[in-house]
């Protein structure tokens, strides 16, 4: 573990990775202009819709417990709770009207800006969505979603000082060197970190990282200001972005150009013991760490093994844990247009509450490895 003593920088998280030269958000919710310090954009956008992963949506059997583990040990605030009524979404297991949801942000945090969470009550009996001992993270699908900490030694107390289940205290990781693919305009960086694990009371896991600077050494890309968190007392950030794992990135990769015209930005070797035990991977592992798009906040991870796991748990808004991920564009219609010409079907339509509305059009989509997608538009 590295002397704690020497950490100087603030929060940060691997899944920012895919951020760092991307602009905040405006009160108004639309792009910001991007500060002067940063790159020029490119001229073939990796991001061309602006995707952002805005809402990580966890169906629980508690939902008392839930609003509890994010209020008081996240920090988050309690927004807006209520029943699903009116015009509701078509995709499988919604259910009906009448069910309960709450919807929570980092203290700090414009309701217009990405990384909130939503609570869904679970229907009776419901399965978690990635079951364990059965699901590992080895095993393909939307795995986890992550947020950073101002110090990961106070949040870490917290969380078991609550009784949240952990894998591990903070672990020491890095990435040296690490190139963007050919033809993405962005510098060669190097991060260090610590991060750990922790699960909520529906099953989710999720990651909290903190940002290292060693022997002061500078941050090779100065943060935007919509990656850290309004509220610098805050011990918690708003949700970053969320893990995808494959056996094969390809189909991830392609799914999402598809749709989006979202292209990769780096793909980095991950063979690091810190980087495995402290997501739960056996020892050893190895993967390859990639990220969609400038901005966008998600991650593809495949996994490498000569007989590598084959089980898909397939997400479903009718079993417990992290549930759905929405995606915030600035062109709905040209998803919708996107996704005909490559012949991809949604698998519902209409959109669950947000912060600023109850109602607005979307759409739902599978990915390639089961993940479920809501696409709604900037309001």
């Amino acid at each position: 573990m590295q002397d704690f003593n020497r950490r100087q920088a603030m929060g940060y998280s691997a899944a920012a990775m895919a951020a760092l030269a991307s602009s905040s958000l405006a009160p108004n919710g639309l792009a910001a202009a991007a500060p002067a310090h940063m790159p020029k954009i490119d001229p073939v956008p990796t991001n061309p819709l602006a995707a952002r992963a805005a809402v990580f949506t966890v169906v629980t059997p508690d939902m008392d417990a839930s609003i509890r583990f994010y209020h008081d040990l996240l920090g988050y605030d309690l927004a807006k709770t209520g029943r699903l009524r009116g015009r509701m979404p078509t995709v499988a297991g919604v259910g009906e009207a009448g069910r309960k949801y709450a919807l929570l942000h980092a203290k700090g945090v414009s309701p217009y800006e990405y990384g909130a969470l939503r609570l869904l009550e679970a229907p009776a009996g419901a399965v978690l969505n990635r079951p364990r001992p059965e699901s590992q993270l080895t095993d393909p699908g939307l795995a986890t979603f992550q947020l950073m900490t101002r110090s990961d030694v106070e949040s870490y107390k917290k969380m078991t000082e609550g009784g949240a289940k952990t894998l591990s205290p903070p672990t020491f990781y890095s990435f040296y060197h690490d190139r963007p693919l050919p033809g993405v305009i962005h510098p060669e960086i190097d991060v260090e970190v610590t991060g750990y694990s922790v699960f909520g009371p529906a099953g989710e896991q999720m990651f909290i990282t903190y940002g290292l600077t060693l022997d002061n050494k500078p941050w090779p890309v100065k943060l935007p200001a919509g990656i850290m968190h309004g509220n610098p007392e805050a011990l918690h950030s708003a949700f970053q972005g969320c893990s995808i794992m494959c056996l094969d990135r390809w189909p991830v990769w392609d799914f999402f150009e598809k749709s989006f015209g979202i292209k990769s930005t780096r793909d980095t070797a991950a063979e690091q013991d810190g980087l495995n035990t402290l997501t739960g991977l056996p020892a050893g592992s190895y993967f390859r760490f990639g990220v969609m798009g400038e901005g966008v906040g998600i991650e593809c991870w495949e996994f490498r093994a000569i007989r590598p796991p084959g089980t898909v748990y397939p997400l479903a808004l009718d079993r417990t844990g992290l549930a759905l991920v929405t995606l915030v564009v600035d062109d709905l219609d040209r998803v919708r247009a996107n996704i005909r010409a490559a012949g991809i079907a949604p698998v519902g339509e209409g959109a669950l509450p947000t912060l600023t509305t109850e109602y607005q059009d979307g759409l739902y989509l599978r990915g390639a490895v089961g993940e479920l997608f809501e696409v709604i538009g900037r309001v």
